[in-house]
C-alpha cells in the first residue's frame, strides 16, 4: 500500500514539480530499509520499494533538466524513528537513541528548499547514524 501511495502522489505532482523553479519531493524513510531484520522484513521491503521509486523520480528530474541540471529534486530523508517533547515528557528516563526530533525533521525539510536541486536530487539524507 505504501508504494502505491508514493507512486500515485508523485505522479500526480510530477509535472507541477518540473514546472516549479524549486519543486521538491521528499520521502521520509527508515534506517531499517537499509538493514532489514527477520522481524521487520515486510516493513523494510515496502520502504525500500518507496525509496527505489523516489530515486527513479529523481532520475526523471535529472533527465528533464538536460545540460542545465534538474530544477526539481526528489530525495530521501532517513530516520530511525521520531521523538517529540510529549514523548520525552511521558518517558523522562528514556534515551531515544538515534531518534530524530520532529522539530529537527521539520528544519531539514524546510532547508531542502534552500539547497540547489542538483545538490539534493537523488540523495539519501541521513538524520540518524548510518548503519
Amino acid at each position: 500500500m505504501l508504494i502505491r501511495t508514493v507512486q500515485h502522489t508523485s505522479l500526480a505532482f510530477h509535472d507541477g514539480l518540473l514546472r516549479s523553479a524549486r519543486g521538491r519531493f521528499l520521502l521520509i524513510s527508515a534506517a531499517g530499509a537499509t538493514t532489514p531484520t527477520a522481524g521487520n522484513a515486510a516493513y523494510a521491503a515496502s520502504k525500500a520499494a518507496a525509496e527505489a521509486w523516489t530515486l527513479a523520480l529523481a532520475d526523471s528530474f535529472r533527465k528533464a533538466g538536460g545540460d542545465e541540471g534538474p530544477r526539481a529534486a526528489a530525495a530521501i530523508l532517513v530516520i530511525k524513528a521520531l521523538v517529540h517533547d510529549a514523548m520525552r515528557a511521558e518517558r523522562p528516563n528514556a534515551k531515544f537513541a538515534g531518534f530524530t526530533d520532529a522539530k529537527e525533521l521539520a528544519e531539514v525539510i524546510a532547508g531542502v528548499w534552500d539547497r540547489p536541486a542538483q545538490e539534493v536530487n537523488g540523495t539519501r539524507l541521513w538524520l540518524t547514524p548510518e548503519p
